[in-house]
């Protein structure tokens, strides 16, 4: 995308066109490869149904929705102008595809960087936070795009209507993700602390856009309510800093190619990975090597660019990989630490000629959508007996219980949570771990005895202690190992698909 000309158009109607075969690539999936989903649906359908005639959600669920953060996704997909939860969810992906791209042109645009670069936020549309089914942070990666394009406006001297757009976007961004409410929070205060020429005055007003989100973080940490019994946060920080930290910085190198090694198993998922984040450091560094025209000046919006990625770089190489009770942090940042590149790629673009560049940004971008849209198709083609009919309706007392052996799609633990499609298909009762995340809005109700906590990484450590014996339907993938016969003598298999198989209780 250039600013002018024929060929400018060309290449927008191209970018344009991707995009929409990426949204239809997504929501037209019966099924997605992305790790915890089938989890968030659960969730949503939990909410959405919960105390109506016909299950029995209430018996065994618990529904607590504020003041909690991460809880936009339940919320969007519980509308019932959506005809079920999986619609509401396939829209909310296809918004989710429509909005990346749209966030990385407009901050781009509003840096004063040249358009065509922001085609390559395309590369990280499935990016390791995605592909783990993190519905909501999905989400808070345009949103907070966004909101840095509204407190880049602030701090260069736009209008009441950025400060607006800010205050609401940050607290939208809370009810995303808390993780990505900081983030943007931090995004914010850092923009309008390096405004140039800003009165004293307007800078303090500025800053102040921050408080309904921050007020909503601070009563959701110290007023809400807990369950978690674990260790604290302080202290798991505390015992990272002081040594952990020091063994896990090496790792950090992965983000070469953490975003699109999804793609396949092994080096091969490796490789892809990497040749896609090259394509984008390339586009970086490229226009360093090329000078700017006469006449060109040097974009305003540079150094929010350059601060945005060192933002992003610092949490993806400081925080730690987990916290107590919520797993992969970090790598969240990955897909921040490539999409401030591309939009600093935009500013140093600006006044430089590019010549075939976004004609070979377009032909990458068209790879990318191929291998992610075979991708998905290959995953159902292998999936495709396992649908509603495949497991059994539900009954007052049935309880479907999980062991899921073979977990792994192209080499990533993406079937470890299909038990909670019986939730979302049949409104029936499973064992799931959604009720024991530490920052759900859904939990436990039913006792351990009657709910047993489910074994989601079962087929990795290959435990089991019979806590499902006295459940009415088990779903495997595989066939029980030889060291669980004893385990699970009494189940019988009443239904098999390819690598799926129901057992019933007898």
């Amino acid at each position: 995308m250039t600013e002018s000309g024929s060929s400018g158009k060309i290449i927008l109607a191209v970018f344009a066109v991707l995009v929409i075969l990426n949204a239809f690539a997504v929501s037209s999936s019966r099924l997605l490869p992305f790790t915890d989903l089938p989890n968030h649906l659960a969730a949503s359908t939990i909410v959405r149904h919960s105390g109506e005639f016909g299950n029995e959600f209430a018996k065994y669920f618990s529904v607590d929705l504020f003041p909690k953060p991460n809880v936009l996704h339940i919320t969007f997909c519980s509308i019932k102008i959506f005809p079920s939860v999986e619609a509401a969810n396939r829209v909310w992906y296809f918004l989710y595809v429509l909005l990346l791209p749209l966030s990385v042109l407009l901050l781009t645009r509003r840096l004063g960087g040249a358009l065509w670069t922001a085609a390559l936020s395309l590369l990280l549309l499935y990016s390791y936070s995605v592909c783990w089914g993190f519905a909501g942070y999905t989400m808070a990666i345009p949103l907070v795009l966004l909101s840095a394009y509204a407190s880049a406006g602030m701090a260069m001297r736009s209008g009441p209507l950025c400060a607006a757009a800010s205050a609401v976007l940050l607290l939208l961004i809370f009810f995303a993700h808390a993780l990505a409410a900081l983030f943007a929070i931090a995004v914010h205060l850092i923009f309008i602390s390096f405004a140039r020429d800003t009165k004293p005055l307007r800078r303090a007003a500025s800053f102040t856009t921050v408080l309904p989100a921050a007020a909503m973080l601070i009563v959701w940490w110290f007023f809400g309510r807990s369950f978690w019994l674990g260790q604290s946060t302080s202290e798991h920080l505390s015992e990272y800093y002081s040594g952990e930290f020091f063994t896990a910085f090496p790792d950090r190198w992965k983000i070469l190619f953490l975003d699109n090694y999804n793609l396949f198993s092994g080096n091969t998922g490796v490789f892809a990975g990497i040749v896609f984040t090259l394509v984008i450091i390339a586009a970086a560094l490229i226009p360093l090597l090329h000078r700017r025209k006469r006449d060109a000046a040097e974009p305003e919006g540079k150094r929010f660019a350059i601060l945005l990625l060192i933002l992003s770089l610092v949490c993806y190489t400081l925080l730690p990989k987990d916290l107590p009770g919520q797993a992969i942090l970090a790598q969240r940042f990955s897909v921040f630490v490539l999409l401030s590149l591309v939009v600093l790629a935009g500013v140093l673009w600006k006044g430089r000629r590019p010549g075939l560049l976004p004609a070979v940004a377009a032909v990458v971008c068209i790879v990318h959508l191929t291998l992610w849209w075979s991708n998905f198709k290959s995953f159902n083609r292998e999936n495709e007996g396992f649908t509603p009919d495949f497991l059994p309706d539900p009954a007052k007392g049935r309880i479907l219980s999980g062991m899921i052996f073979d977990y792994k799609w192209r080499g990533k633990p993406v079937y470890i949570h299909y038990p909670g499609y019986y939730i979302t298909w049949k409104k029936g009762i499973a064992t799931t771990s959604v009720i024991g995340y530490r920052f759900g809005a859904v939990r436990r109700k039913a006792p351990l005895a009657v709910l047993p906590a489910y074994l989601e990484w079962i087929g990795k450590f290959q435990r089991y202690d019979g806590r499902y014996s006295e459940l009415t339907h088990m779903l495997l993938r595989s066939d029980v190992p030889a060291v669980f016969k004893n385990e699970t003598q009494g189940f019988v298999t009443i239904r098999s698909s390819g690598m799926w198989h129901l057992l019933k209780n007898d």
